[in-house]
This record gives structure tokens, sequence and C-alpha cells, in this order.
């Protein structure tokens, strides 16, 4: 933004090349004024000179239909426009000096120049342009310098202009007086600006006026404002200079503060990034929100990682020890153990063992749980988990019943492995805190806003006020005795978080506990 800003000046200074260019159409448009007038004049003293034409033909020459066309453009106003553009038009060389005169000019043509001279001197000392009328020949017949009896037929602007064309063309100054003034840089002051008018008297071609002048320089235009342009030069300064203080302290700054805190959380600082107090604008407040509750949801994890590593640990712990210290009896005491207390210890080394392999399934779970991405196209039979899960209570003589509208026949948003996942799990909690003959009870409703609600309620104690905080948290069981890992709830809970659902303990006066799982219906 401060660049372009800086900009402004060099746009600044293109504006003063157009305003250049104006300067020499200004200058040509003056020329082609004069030209008129000047032709005007050199005819009436043509008329004085030969009042009854006799010697016309000596003095005239024919033009082409087309030229004559171009300048008498019907019988209405035909004035010549400024054309010139420094942008487009490439100044010609600088002229060459007159060439001595080969054939005399006529007698009336010298008489009419000579008539006028006085008049283009007089001309000259206000508009400061140089004059020179030519007869059909390319011979100075009237000039405000010392070039009369020469001759510059030889010129483009001349030559065209003897066609019956109204020329206009730029030619380079002489470099030794060229440029001048503070506006070094600009390229009128280094160009003179040429007409070219041809005199045209009873459709005959009788001479031509040629001017030429500098056009005006930036230094001369704009002379008195230098005072105004160094203010505007201030202006732009300032405005670059209040820009950058104002976007270092709305913009810079605050990132900044960003940048540092999110530095000390890199190098594992907790609590370091927290929302700026004074983000300025909206955009910083936003990032500064959000990196904020990005950290913090990285602390969160890294916590929960180690605190769940710590857990793991733990938990592997118990059953390892156990599985060492009882491998070390039976190899020092397998011969003279007892069978009964033999057996006995074997069966703690399977039960370990199976503990083990629960707990590691458990984990790939869990895992499989955090890491989930659904797509959103998957799908799943609600009746196919039921029938499992049908199954699975008969081959434990456990009491199951499944009340639902559409007799479990719906489709889930979840895969169907994930599905039987969460209802088997949910089942194994309600066999492990259950009575002896539990009875574990299944309701589905189908919910108008695309949701299918799953209730779950086992006939066991319930859960104490204090165990109901606890329940989500990973391996918090109150049944390790019956084979709980205390990684089935959380691990659903996370599952149906994953595919959009939730799940959640539902508070009832009814015996038991209750559990409530909502899905997405299948679209």
């Amino acid at each position: 933004m401060n660049l372009v800003v800086l900009a402004l000046p060099i746009a600044g200074i293109y504006l003063l090349r157009i305003y250049e260019s104006a300067l020499v159409r200004q200058t040509e448009s003056g020329l082609i004024s004069q030209g008129a007038l000047v032709s005007a004049t050199f005819k009436t003293a043509v008329q004085r000179a030969d009042p009854d034409g006799a010697s016309f033909h000596d003095y005239s020459q024919e033009i082409s239909v087309l030229a004559l066309s171009r300048l008498k453009r019907g019988k209405g106003w035909r004035p010549p426009f400024a054309k010139l553009d420094l942008a487009i038009d490439k100044p010609l060389p600088d002229i060459s000096p007159p060439k001595a005169i080969e054939n005399s000019p006529s007698e009336v043509i010298l008489t009419a120049g000579a008539e006028i001279i006085p008049q283009l001197k007089d001309a000259q000392l206000i508009t400061l342009s140089s004059i020179r009328v030519v007869d059909t020949l390319g011979n100075i017949v009237a000039s405000t310098g010392q070039q009369v009896g020469t001759w510059i037929g030889d010129r483009e602007e001349v030559q065209q202009a003897l066609l019956g064309e109204h020329v206009s063309i730029l030619r380079e100054r002489d470099p030794i007086t060229g440029r001048d003034g503070w506006f070094t840089f600009g390229r009128a002051s280094g160009i003179r600006v040429f007409v070219a008018t041809p005199i045209v008297m009873n459709d005959k071609l009788i001479g031509a006026v040629v001017i030429a002048r500098t056009p005006a320089s930036l230094d001369r235009a704009l002379a008195g404002k230098q005072k105004e342009l160094l203010l505007a030069l201030a202006l732009v300064v300032g405005i670059v200079v209040f820009f950058s203080f104002f976007t270092g302290i709305t913009v810079v700054r605050p990132v900044h503060a960003v940048t540092d805190q999110a530095k000390r959380a890199a190098k594992g600082e907790q609590g370091a990034v927290v929302p700026l107090e004074r983000p300025v604008t909206q955009e910083v407040a936003v990032l500064s929100q959000e990196v904020a509750t990005m950290a913090r949801t990285l602390e969160e994890r890294a916590n929960y990682i180690g605190e769940f590593a710590a857990q793991v640990s733990h938990e592997f712990k118990t059953p390892l020890t156990s599985i060492q210290g009882t491998v070390e009896l039976l190899r020092d005491h397998f011969d003279t153990m007892p069978a009964e207390r033999r057996d006995r210890f074997l069966a703690n080394l399977e039960g370990d063992a199976e503990r083990l392999s629960i707990l590691v399934s458990r984990l790939l779970e869990m895992a499989r749980a955090d890491v989930a991405r659904p797509t959103g196209q998957e799908r799943s039979s609600l009746a196919h988990s039921f029938h499992t899960l049908t199954e699975r209570a008969e081959q434990r003589s456990q009491r199951l019943l499944i009340q639902s509208s559409r007799n479990g026949d719906l489709e889930l948003s979840i895969k169907q492995e994930d599905l039987d996942t969460i209802l088997g799990n949910l089942f194994d909690n309600c066999w492990q805190h259950g009575t002896i003959d539990t009875l574990t009870q299944i309701t589905v409703d189908e919910n108008i806003k695309g949701t299918i609600r799953i209730q779950i309620q086992d006939d066991g104690p319930g859960i104490s006020d204090a165990n109901k905080l606890k329940i989500f948290e990973p391996f918090f069981t109150t049944a390790r005795e019956a084979g709980g890992t205390g990684l089935g709830l959380p691990m659903v809970a996370s599952l149906a978080a994953a595919y959009g659902g939730s799940f959640q303990l539902v508070e009832t006066d009814e015996p038991g506990t209750v559990f409530e799982l909502t899905l997405l219906a299948a679209v």
C-alpha cells in the first residue's frame, strides 16, 4: 500500500507528460490560426500587386482536385484541427540551413512578400513565432528573419503544403539551446512545432506559409506554481507517513503480537496464546481468536495424549506385573506346586492375557474413533446390527427387548462396522452392570429432522451422582472385575461425534441406566 502511495508522484509525472502533449497541441492550434491570417494577408497583398490578375498564371499553379476539395470542404466552415501527439509523432531532425535560389520568384510575389514583412515582424514580437512565406517553387519571399531570397523547397512540410495539404510536424531543436528550465525531463523543451499552410487563390496555389514555434515548456506553464507543487509533494509524503503509522498500529503490530504468541507456543509454553485485548481490526481479531482456539486445542490434545499415555501405562502395568509374577512362581515351583494351585495361577495368566487382549482391542477402537473422518456417503443397516445383538444375547442367555416403529429397518449415515461397535459396546455395558437376569431394552425413534434416536436401558442399580461426571473419562470403570476397561463409553461418544451425532446419559426416575444415542439418517 505504501509503495502504491509512493507511486503517486510517478503517476503525476505521466500526467504532466499528458499536459505537455496538450501544450504542444495548443501551440499547433495557435500556429494554424496565425497561418490562416498570414495567408489572408498575403493574398490581399498579391491582389494589390496584381489588381487585374494579368500575371496570375506566372505565379500560380494547379493543385489536385482531391487537395482542393479537402481545402474547400464545401461552402461551410473548414478549420484544420490540431492533431500532434508527443506519444505518437516522432520529431524529425533539426532543419538544415536554407539554400540559394535557383529560379527567381515572380515580381508580383516578391512585391506582396515585401509588403507584409513589417506586419510579420510586428506579430513575431507578440507570438514569438518564426514565419516564412514561400512561392510555388519553395523560395522565401517574406520572413521574420533574414532568409528572404533563399530556398527551402526540400523540406518535408514545404513540399506537402505546396501540394495543397495542411501540415503539422515536430522537429528537434538545437541541442545547445533546446532544453532549459527546471522541468528538464520534459520533451517539449527540446522540440519545435512546424505548421505549413497552403495559400490558395482562385482555386490555384500561389504559395505557402510556414510557421514554427517552440511550445510552452512545463516550467513556463507552471510558472509561479512551485510552491503548490512542493506542498503537493509534502502532502503525498505526509500521506505515506500517516499510512505507515496507521498500518503499523492497526495491522503490523497486532500481527507481530500474534506471531510472538505463536512462537512461544511452538516452544511448548502453556497458555501462551490468548486473544488480543486490542486487535484494532476485525480481521486481526478473528485471526487472534482462531489462533488462540487452535493453540488451546493443541494444548488440550497434548495434555490428553500425555494423560492417556499415563493411563494406558497404568492399565497395562497391572496385568503385566501379575503375568510376570505368575511366570516367575511357575518357573520356580512348577514341579512342587499342587495341581489345584497351579491351575489357579494358570487361570490368572489366562485372565490377565484376556484383559490385555480386550485393552488392545478397545484402544484400537478408541484410536479409530478419534481419527474417523466420515465422507457423508457411509451407509449402515440398523436391522443388521440388531440381528448381531440378538445372536449375542442368545449366546449369553441375556434378555434383549427391541422396540422400533419400523422394526429396526432403518439406514444410518455411518459405517456398518462402526455402528456394530457402538451398539456392541453399549450392549456389553448393560451386561456388565445389569442384574443376574439382565434385561436390555433398545428403543428406536425416527426423528423428523433426519436423525435416529436410539435409547438403551439396562435393569441395573444405576449410576451414582459422583460417577455420572466420570463415566466418559477414559479408563474409568466400576466393573473392572467383570472385564470393564473404561474405554467403551468414551469410544462410543467419539464415534457418535465423528459422524455428526451425539451420545449422552439420560436422567430418569426408572430403575437402571438409560443412554441415548443420536445418529444421522442416511439420505
